[in-house]
């Protein structure tokens, strides 16, 4: 169950990059499924697996997503400020970037391609209708310069963004597998002696408590009863009987 929950993850975070490049946030709703996934492991599922890889993981993209999202913002303002541009400008090539994402995604069947390409051109295109309407309005050939800035931070800031969100994909993923695959986890043949030696020791508190006789209980456990005498108190028969059994599982 815990491997199919983390391919689940590992698909749907593929579909997540596509909705970065689309400028919706698409990196902050792969971290809300890697965090819905871990709690579900973790606390629904259970089991013996090393789930702390899972919180290290989802800890680790939460700090590349906010470096992405600062780093495309200043890409953006960035871009805009050297091309000239205006607030109306920053709005036209916001809104013109997620319609050009979304038309590209079907007019260029491309993947990612024609996502981006799409991306950049209604950019360009918002841009220059963000600064040619409004009260101040300009001139088609003046928005060019601005329009031209805000989409090379788009380019920019998108790609800085993207690369972000593909490292965070990787390490939620990655950390999911370690999980699954059980890293670091009490090995099944460990479990089972450990499971032994403590039947085994209920088995000797059985016998001590029903006052079960010395030679009953050699002949049924004779390879662990040297040393036992039936004059030792209780707990030390324990704690003797403990120390062979670990001794001979070592």
């Amino acid at each position: 169950m815990i491997w199919l929950i983390s391919i689940l993850f590992i698909l749907l975070g593929l579909g997540c990059l596509f909705l970065v490049i689309m400028q919706l946030p698409g990196t902050w709703v792969m971290l809300a499924l890697g965090l819905g996934a871990q709690l579900l492991m973790e606390h629904v599922i259970g089991g013996d697996h090393p789930f702390a890889w899972g919180w290290w993981a989802l800890g680790i993209g939460l700090v590349l997503a906010v470096i992405g999202e600062v780093v495309e913002g200043l890409a953006g303002a960035a871009g805009t400020k050297a091309g000239g541009g205006t607030k109306r400008g920053m709005i036209g090539a916001f809104i013109g970037g997620i319609g050009g994402a979304i038309a590209g995604s079907f007019l260029i069947p491309i993947p990612i391609v024609g996502t981006l390409l799409g991306s950049i051109i209604g950019t360009f295109i918002g841009a220059v209708i963000g600064e040619t309407t409004g009260e101040k309005a300009k001139d088609v050939g003046d928005s060019i310069k601005p329009a031209m800035g805000a989409s090379l931070g788009r380019i920019l800031g998108t790609t800085a963004k993207m690369f972000c969100a593909i490292i965070v994909w990787s390490v939620v993923s990655g950390g999911f597998i370690f999980i699954a695959s059980g890293k670091g986890s009490v090995p099944v043949g460990d479990a089972k002696d450990l499971l032994q030696s403590r039947l085994a020791i209920g088995h000797l508190a059985q016998c001590v408590l029903t006052q079960r006789s010395h030679t009953l209980f050699t002949t049924e456990i004779p390879e662990l009863s040297d040393g036992w005498t039936a004059s030792d108190p209780i707990t030390k028969h324990i704690a003797h009987f403990e120390h062979l059994v670990d001794t001979q599982s070592s």
